[in-house]
């Protein structure tokens, strides 16, 4: 189902000229092998948490998930096996600090979800003493990884300084996403005074009607006016 549902959407990418993903989901040798059979570039995630999942029990599955996709496209033409752990809100201090350590160790990428509502900054703020996500991605020793941050909308002026100390990081905005979700309007001049990347994407179809980034780049142009 996973292979067949992946399938489905590189179509749905390609009809709009898209030739590269970033992915974050379960089952990825699955998702992996999809997206290079439909001669896609994908940077592929296993998603990475301290709770049960569809695909392991716990972090040590994840990370065996994590060693089996690097194990088989390492050197892939077309495939990057990546580390995307979910966000800072499904686990607690201890277990990002982990999973930073891990990626850091395996020298991989990181794709993670970071302040993308209102909701998730209050949700962190009281699991973490008032810390904002990009304090807690500090704290849990992220500063020193290559990172995608997947949303990217509500921060604070304090996080606009505290992401300076952060090596390398390039922010996922997805309009349409953000507008069904009901989740605000990403910073991007912001972002661009700052020197921050940003790319545009679609984000899944569960989270968005389609996958096609001729309609995201019209909406993201009509928000930014």
């Amino acid at each position: 189902v996973v292979a067949l549902g992946t399938k489905l959407a590189a179509l749905e990418c390609i009809r709009s000229g898209v030739t590269s993903v970033s992915d974050m989901y379960y089952y990825t040798i699955e998702v992996a092998s999809s997206v290079a059979q439909a001669g896609l570039r994908g940077w592929i995630g296993q998603a990475m948490m301290g709770i049960p999942c569809p695909d392991s029990k716990n972090l040590k599955g994840c990370f065996a998930n994590v060693e089996m996709l690097v194990e088989k496209f390492q050197n892939h033409a077309l495939i990057t096996p990546i580390a995307a752990p979910h966000s800072v809100y499904l686990d607690d201090l201890e277990t990002l600090k982990n999973i930073s350590s891990f990626i850091r160790a395996n020298k991989l990428f990181t794709h993670i979800h970071v302040a993308e509502s209102q909701g998730e900054l209050k949700l962190v703020a009281e699991k973490y003493g008032g810390m904002s996500p990009v304090q807690v991605l500090e704290k849990a020793g992220f500063t020193d990884l290559p990172m995608l941050w997947a949303h990217g909308i509500w921060f604070s002026e304090d996080d606009f300084k505290r992401m300076q100390n952060f090596k390398q990081i390039g922010i996922i905005h997805n309009p349409e996403c953000n507008m069904k979700l009901s989740s605000g309007v990403a910073p991007l001049r912001r972002f661009k005074t700052l020197g921050i990347p940003f790319g545009l994407v679609t984000d899944g179809s569960a989270s968005n009607n389609n996958l096609d980034l001729l309609c995201e780049m019209d909406s993201a142009v009509k928000l930014q006016r």
